[in-house]
């Protein structure tokens, strides 16, 4: 007996997702804020973004199972319903840190370069070390910042 075959409904704009997933299921893409409930009704899983609220009206009558978010927030999904509603949900946290970091220093370089300052003549606060603070202090310590965490 052949499986079924897993349906996914994704989200167009995922960075280099396209290609990845279809050898292993099908996959229909969509712009994420115009996902409708028709649309995934259908769908075993969901990669989504922010744009895509998640929430009882949209899942209700839907064959979604599992969704998967391309960001590090979690806002955009309810993720009680999702969980009494047998709906495994899963996000990206830290997704964006290093990218975060490397406009914070991009920035930080800029102003010293107004002032005329050194990255060493300098004292950087950071506040909060997670995902994004993690990387800011290793980019601080790298250019012979001091910092106060």
């Amino acid at each position: 007996m052949k499986e079924k075959e897993l349906k996914i409904v994704a989200d167009k704009q995922i960075p280099y997702l396209k290609g990845v997933l279809e050898p292993h299921a099908a996959i229909r893409y969509s712009e994420g804020n115009a996902m409708t409930s028709s649309v995934i009704a259908d769908a075993d899983a969901l990669l989504i973004r922010t744009r895509t609220p998640c929430n009882q009206a949209f899942l209700r009558d839907t064959n979604v199972r599992f969704i998967a978010s391309a960001t590090s927030g979690t806002d955009h999904v309810d993720e009680t319903y999702c969980r009494q509603g047998g709906i495994r949900f899963r996000n990206a946290p830290g997704c964006n840190a290093s990218a975060v970091a490397q406009y914070v220093s991009s920035a930080l370089m800029y102003l010293l370069g107004k002032e005329k300052s050194s990255p060493v003549d300098v004292t950087l606060g950071i506040i909060g070390l997670g995902h994004v603070g993690t990387q800011v202090l290793g980019m601080a310590n790298a250019l012979g910042m001091g910092v106060l965490i």
